[in-house]
């Protein structure tokens, strides 16, 4: 039989016969938030040279380009059509229309501000406002949450950059992602005026909780990959449903059923603890293990996030320390649990009398990746018509 070898992907090693993730050899260029760059030796001359030259080739076409062709272009606008443009850029600078894309078509869509607002209303309806502070808060929270998912499975301790990995982990004054949305022109409507419903789109190329999510899908990555039954993309499902296709060509007397890839408002309408709970319950009953699991750090993660009665009745409370004082408010997370050196980090804390063993440890993770996943799919802010707002249920909108 073929021995399976481990893969590698972005710096994570997954071997397919042990089914073990390793993250230690994770390097900061294997982010793509990666905050800084280091530029490498010049070539050699010969290639530089060559280089130039290419450029040089690239600009005089360019140039030719501009100078004799450009107004020799087809206009397929109407001189009414280029007015309307004008018209419409000029409205839509003063703020008296709105002017955006249809949602499956990407046709042309304009409405006046009153009724785009009046069509978005049904999206952020029961969203509470919240303000740059809070918000600074959560970005600081997410922070500490992102360190110290570097810290249990030892990411970079491989490579020898565990400092460059955490600092990639951390966000500063990080752009609210904007709230949108597009027209279904593809829907029936009741009112003409009003026009068909609209479909919400959060726009965000960077946000405040995508480092942390980042590296908890490394591991997350892995399990499903393990289920036949789940696809991770879109060319995913539709090469499932080709296969299925032609499976079923093959076999005339297999039943088939077929259902519908799209379903109403999926992410918005699930039930975070619902989710949190079922994607507990794939981790720890798959056999999916992380490699180097840093215990301490797990530990102390856990108790700063939970309750006393939670642990005990996770059955891992022994394995987690305990305050040494229980005087003043208890521990958080962006408090000396971010400290730099392990013994500031611990001062507070009781030694555990008992380590982990394998079994103990994966509880022990599975736990601690529903506190992080709860904290992600509960803290989803965005901005909208000039308004902070964070998201009252369901999954993020709009993504």
């Amino acid at each position: 039989m073929q021995k399976k070898e481990p893969v590698e992907e972005a710096g994570v090693v997954y071997d397919t016969a042990t089914k073990k993730v390793d993250m230690r050899n994770l390097r900061p260029t294997d982010f793509p938030f990666n905050k800084r760059v280091i530029l490498p030796s010049a070539l050699s001359e010969e290639k530089e040279v060559g280089l130039q030259h290419l450029k040089n080739n690239m600009m005089k076409s360019v140039n030719n380009y501009v100078q004799n062709d450009k107004n020799k272009q087809w206009q397929n606008l109407t001189e009414n059509e280029k007015n309307g443009l004008r018209s419409l850029r000029k409205r839509s600078k003063d703020n008296s229309v709105v002017i955006y894309q249809t949602d499956e078509s990407g046709r042309f869509s304009i409405d006046t501000a009153e009724n785009y607002l009046l069509a978005c209303e049904p999206h952020v309806k029961g969203d509470e406002t919240s303000t740059q502070q809070d918000y600074e808060r959560l970005e600081s929270e997410m922070n500490a949450h992102s360190v110290i998912w570097t810290r249990i499975p030892g990411a970079g301790h491989g490579t020898g950059h565990v400092n460059r990995i955490k600092n990639n982990m951390i966000t500063h004054d990080c752009p609210l992602p904007p709230l949108y949305t597009l027209r279904k022109d593809h829907k029936t409507m009741d009112d003409e005026v009003k026009g068909p419903p609209v479909r919400p789109v959060c726009g965000a190329a960077s946000a405040y909780n995508q480092r942390l999510f980042h590296v908890v899908s490394k591991i997350l990555n892995e399990v499903w990959k393990e289920e036949g039954s789940v696809c991770i993309s879109t060319e995913d499902m539709m090469a499932g449903i080709k296969k299925a296709n032609d499976e079923l060509r093959n076999n005339v007397d297999n039943e088939a059923i077929v259902g519908s890839a799209d379903v109403k408002a999926l992410y918005p309408s699930l039930d975070v603890d619902f989710t949190v709970d079922k994607v507990w319950e794939v981790l720890y009953g798959s056999e999916v293990r992380v490699e180097s699991v840093n215990v301490e750090e797990l530990g102390l993660y856990l108790s700063v996030s939970l309750k006393k009665d939670d642990l005990l009745e996770a059955g891992i409370a022994r394995y987690c320390p305990t305050r040494k004082s229980n005087r003043g408010k208890p521990p958080n997370i962006t408090g000396s649990f971010l400290e730099e050196k392990k013994e500031k980090r611990f001062m507070s804390w009781k030694p555990v009398s008992e380590q982990p063993d394998e079994v103990a440890t994966r509880r022990m993770l599975t736990e601690a990746l529903r506190v992080v996943l709860t904290f992600i799919m509960k803290n989803h802010v965005y901005k909208f018509d000039g308004t902070v707002r964070k998201q009252a249920k369901g999954g993020a909108i709009g993504f």
